[in-house]
This record gives structure tokens, C-alpha cells and sequence, in this order.
């Protein structure tokens, strides 16, 4: 008998009643410490949810699934973000700017949700808004002049995500290629975020793939750890 159902057996007791029973599985699965909280990769989509061992061997890593539902729109994955060039993203006045990673450098963390529109389009890939962590801020696509721009805008994540149609501006198809990742504009298809070659230049939008501007990232997003609510 495991630790569970000796547990299980002795809140149950000499009552045996439905109602003590359904008491009991209920405290046990709200539990405390490392017993009762679950995080959302161990409830679904965990490491070796999908893995074969061989798969874990070789390091290789499973794909986040956005439309998970244990995501909370109160927890946005956390991500991370450099292009080919070992450059990372950087704050600077108000505008992403794309610079080599060093000692000093204080990269942003991306915040990133689904959406949940089901109308998308499902061969462009993971639909998702993203935000730069403690700015207030989204990305956010716009025409200027004769082509579309990336820009920030001061914008709630969370109120993207709880609106039930995409807003497209702020929306993105992320594709993943072996450990690269583009992100397409939805407002703006065949427009892609990309950075230059050049160094300390601003993150921007190109239609031109394969050219000087990079827009293959290595993008890490972190499934962030939910705590099961408490009844009380």
C-alpha cells in the first residue's frame, strides 16, 4: 500500500460514507507542500509527457503547447530571446534594440500568452501576444509610410488574452524549425520580427527572408509553475 492510500485509508476511517469518502479524496488532492501543489507541466504536458526515453537522452525538448488548459492568464510564460548572432533584445528609450549578449547587458524577458480564437488559421502556427516583463508593454505591428513597423505599445497582456477574438495587431504566429523560431505578424502576413546583422540596431519587421536580417530566434519559453487553488 503506497503512501496515498494509507493516507486515503485512515481519513476514511469506520464511516466508509460517500460523503466521508468524497472529503477525504478532496483533502487529499489539495494536500500541502510538495504532496499537494502541482505545477502546470506536471498536471499536462510535462517533460516526459510526450518524450520517449531515447527523446530525453539526446536532450531534445518538447514543444510548448499554448492552448493547454492549465495555462492561468495569471501566470504568462516566461521567455527569453537572441537571434543566430548571439544577439539579445535590450529596453533602450522605449524601443527593442538588438545587441550582442555581455557582463553588462540586461536582457528583457519576454511575457507570452495564447489566443484562444479559434477561427485562426491552424498551418501558421502557435498564435501568440507577447509583452516585455515589468514595461506595461506589447509588441505590436502598425503600417508607417508604405510598410508595416514593430513598435511598442503600452498594453494589458492579459486583456489580449481574455479577449475572445485575436487582435491581430498584437498578435504573432510563432513556428518552430528544429530549436529556431520565426514570429509572423498576423495583422501583417509574410512580415516577420527580425534583427539586423549590424549590431545595436532596433528589432523591426521585414517580408525579406534569407536576406541581411535575421529572422531566426533561439526562443526559450519557461511554462510558468501554477499552484492548484485552495477551496476554503
Amino acid at each position: 500500500m503506497n503512501k496515498a492510500e494509507k493516507y486515503q485509508k485512515n481519513l476514511l476511517g469506520p464511516l466508509g460514507s460517500e460523503r466521508h469518502t468524497a472529503q477525504a479524496l478532496r483533502s487529499l488532492r489539495i494536500g500541502s507542500g510538495t504532496t499537494g501543489i502541482h505545477s502546470a507541466m506536471e498536471i499536462k504536458g510535462g517533460p516526459s509527457a510526450s518524450l520517449s526515453p531515447s527523446d530525453m537522452r539526446e536532450g531534445k525538448q518538447e514543444t510548448p503547447d499554448y492552448h493547454q488548459e492549465s495555462q492561468s492568464v495569471e501566470y504568462p510564460s516566461l521567455g527569453k530571446i537572441r537571434d543566430i548572432h548571439q544577439q539579445v533584445w535590450i529596453l533602450q528609450n522605449g524601443t527593442l534594440i538588438a545587441t550582442p549578449h555581455g557582463e553588462n547587458v540586461n536582457p528583457v524577458t519576454l511575457e507570452v500568452l495564447p489566443c484562444r480564437d479559434e477561427s485562426l488559421p491552424k498551418d501558421k502556427g502557435e498564435p501568440i501576444y507577447v509583452g516585455i516583463k515589468a514595461s506595461g508593454c506589447c509588441l505590436h505591428c502598425k503600417m508607417s509610410g508604405e510598410q508595416p513597423i514593430l513598435i511598442l505599445v503600452e498594453k494589458n497582456l492579459k486583456d489580449l488574452y481574455t479577449t475572445p477574438e485575436a487582435v491581430k495587431p498584437f498578435l504573432f504566429y510563432r513556428n518552430q524549425t528544429g530549436i529556431t523560431s520565426t514570429l509572423e505578424s498576423a495583422a501583417f502576413p509574410g512580415w516577420f520580427i527580425c534583427t539586423s546583422s549590424n549590431k545595436n540596431q532596433p528589432v523591426t519587421l521585414t517580408h525579406n527572408l534569407g536576406g541581411q536580417c535575421n529572422t531566426a530566434f533561439y526562443l526559450n519559453i519557461e511554462t510558468p509553475v501554477l499552484k492548484t487553488p485552495i477551496s476554503t
